[in-house]
């Protein structure tokens, strides 16, 4: 592949300086590598500045074909001629690994677990130093409804069903999100909330836990400038990730055609795989609270019905077992 610096490019050369700043003090460099676009853009880059000393890592799910991107992470790392190492999660792993994760949590969050999980097996492999492609998504326009022409759905696409707040409570929190979305654009809006308030802290909270320093080189201070000084139409001109696929193309970059998979872990299934998480005991253990029985209730007939769509219980089952681990 073509290196960084021999692109025209100024996101390109900026790209490329960006990584190096990131590398300082780093001699064998560890990345999460998922095999999507923009982990596969820091294993190129850093594997061209390391070359013999980058190693990947990713997560597989044997059981749970749906979501494992094993084969893509080994492809890309194979192109690369990369060190590459997979850690295998099951139900069994997450059942060993909860009560960990949890008693790590300072506050509870619906993010993280998989966080938790990659960073432990980083610190095994023996690394200090791992770099993360967090930020690209938001910054680039890489979710879905980052596409949609309606500040509404925008919104509502981020809000959590079931969640049990009033109606005048959550008409309050819309409004205000409402108005900063149609002031500051989708993107602002992806960075101000999740990116700021779950991605980042949880990612935080959990690399530290393992005494391992997670780097998240689309964040450099140069990069967000570049990406939040482009306009939707550049960031979309030819589908999500415009800017980052034209980069991508440059460098030949050895990724595979598919379907947007996220970091997901199998949630659902081991949910509804042990009496631990019933929405009975939920219930019991949330009743201080005085959550709404029914918004439980549908959630997890929610997950049910779709085991990947977990993330409306998941939130409940963290809350509860947080307040258990800190009562």
């Amino acid at each position: 592949p073509l290196s960084l610096g021999q692109s025209s490019s100024s996101f390109f050369k900026l790209f490329d300086s960006a990584i190096s700043e990131q590398l300082v003090g780093v001699d064998h460099a560890c990345v999460f590598l998922s095999g999507g676009l923009d982990s596969s853009l820091l294993a190129t880059s850093i594997s061209s500045k390391l070359p013999g000393s980058t190693t990947s890592l990713s997560l597989s799910f044997p059981d749970f074909s749906r979501i494992d991107e094993h084969s893509s992470s080994a492809y890309v790392a194979n192109s690369l001629c990369i060190n590459h190492c997979t850690v295998p999660v099951t139900l069994s792993t997450l059942d060993h690994s909860f009560d960990d994760f949890i008693a790590h949590l300072d506050q509870p969050s619906i993010d993280g677990f998989n966080t938790f999980l990659i960073s432990a097996a980083a610190v095994d492999y023996g690394f200090k130093v791992a770099f993360s492609g967090l930020g690209a998504d938001e910054l680039f326009y890489g979710y879905p409804h980052m596409t949609s022409s309606s500040n509404n759905c925008f919104v509502f696409s981020r809000l959590l069903r079931h969640h049990g707040v009033s109606r005048t409570r959550l008409k309050a929190i819309l409004s205000r999100r409402f108005e900063y979305v149609k002031t500051q654009g989708f993107s602002a809006y992806e960075i101000s909330f999740y990116l700021k308030n779950t991605l980042l802290r949880d990612s935080d909270c959990f690399s530290q836990s393992q005494g391992l320093e997670l780097r998240v080189p689309f964040l450099d201070n140069s990069i967000v400038d570049y990406a939040i000084s482009k306009s939707t139409a550049e960031h979309l001109s030819s589908g999500p990730k415009s800017i980052l696929y034209q980069l991508a193309v440059e460098l030949s970059l050895p990724i595979q055609q598919r379907p947007k998979q996220g970091f997901n872990l199998p949630l659902g299934h081991w949910l509804l795989s042990s009496s631990r998480f019933s929405p009975k005991r939920i219930c019991r253990l949330l009743m201080p609270l005085s959550i709404s029985h029914e918004s439980i209730w549908f959630s997890w007939l929610e997950m049910k019905i779709s085991p990947r769509r977990y993330a409306a219980y998941w939130r409940w089952v963290v809350l509860a077992e947080w307040l258990v681990a800190n009562s």
